[in-house]
């Protein structure tokens, strides 16, 4: 077999049946205001990024520190990168799994197709045009290479995991570090209440409450920004708003629903439970005439909150 190609792409992931009625709390901020964010104080002045690079002749999923951050399916060979600033939260040792799971259409991972694949921990500084350094990129650029073991033969999925340190990072977030443990809930009391949640949400999504709807995401937008260093008061602009229009008046209903947990249980979010087109989509789906699209993601519940939250996309 020829050496396959590790190749990191640099993706920055942005965006893109309750009985009761529950009041949400927006902290204090009126539903048609949107207050102007400050900046973060960084550390330091350098742009570091981490990322996964993935090159297999399989599908996967890859978790970092017990969280589903990516996945893909394939007939054939996957080169995938993953930006991980936003998983991290802070410096320090992190870990990740890859599982490896059937090419489309088969039924199991046979042991040939992993030969020579690896897993990659890239870390890069990347640089804005300026008049001193005039280019933007990634320089002091480092790889971590890991060889992924082979399974003697052929396996429904086969796992592979490991741990990676990271350094110098000019920020830290909060992320899900100080949110309450769901996995000590009753479990379906806390189906429930998710999907209550979910019920706002979409109607926030389909009614074009979308100032609301921002607010009930604003340590998400924050946390994004400062891990990407971006200006978090892009998310509240006109063009960023545009961007919900196409979800008015066109979401489906929550159904076919299953609930998963990830981050040692304090992340939690809703996914279709179908074996057709919605298969594992997010449950907020909307339909146009042409296509079908979904948004959604993980779902928080803060300490001393009685509401969840959207942490992460």
């Amino acid at each position: 077999m020829k050496p396959i190609l590790i190749l990191c792409v640099l993706l920055l992931f942005f965006n893109c049946k309750g009985q009761e009625k529950k009041v949400f709390e927006t902290n204090g901020v009126p539903s048609d205001t949107i207050q102007k964010i400050q900046a973060y104080t960084y550390t330091h002045d350098k742009q570091i990024h981490y990322g996964v690079g993935i090159s297999c002749f399989a599908s996967f999923e890859l978790y970092i520190d017990d969280i589903l951050v990516a996945k893909e399916e394939t007939a054939g060979i996957i080169s995938s990168g993953v930006e991980l600033n936003e998983w991290v939260l802070k410096n320090g040792t992190h870990h990740f799994r890859v599982r490896y799971l059937p090419q489309t259409g088969k039924e199991f991972v046979e042991p040939y197709l992993l030969t020579e694949t690896r897993v990659t921990i890239d870390h890069w500084n990347y640089v804005e045009n300026s008049i001193l350094r005039p280019h933007s990129g990634a320089e002091d650029y480092e790889s971590i290479f890991f060889e992924v073991p082979v399974p003697t033969e052929k396996v429904p999925f086969w796992e592979f995991s490991g741990e990676f340190e990271v350094e110098n990072l000019p920020f830290e977030l909060t992320g899900w570090t100080e949110s309450q443990d769901l996995s000590k809930m009753d479990q379906d009391e806390l189906l429930k209440e998710v999907v209550i949640y979910y019920e706002y949400f979409r109607g926030l999504l389909n009614d074009g409450k979308i100032k609301q709807l921002l607010i009930e995401e604003k340590q998400k937008n924050i946390e994004l920004a400062t891990a990407t260093y971006d200006d978090p008061n892009w998310y509240y602009t006109e063009e960023s708003i545009d961007g919900f229009s196409k979800y008015i008046n066109t979401m489906l209903p929550i159904e076919n629903y299953k609930l998963e947990l990830y981050g040692n249980g304090r992340l939690v979010k809703l996914v279709r439970n179908d074996e057709g087109i919605f298969k594992n989509w997010d449950v907020l789906i909307g339909e146009s005439e042409t296509e079908y699209f979904s948004t959604g993601g993980f779902l928080h519940k803060p300490k001393g909150s009685d509401s969840f939250k959207v942490i992460r996309k």
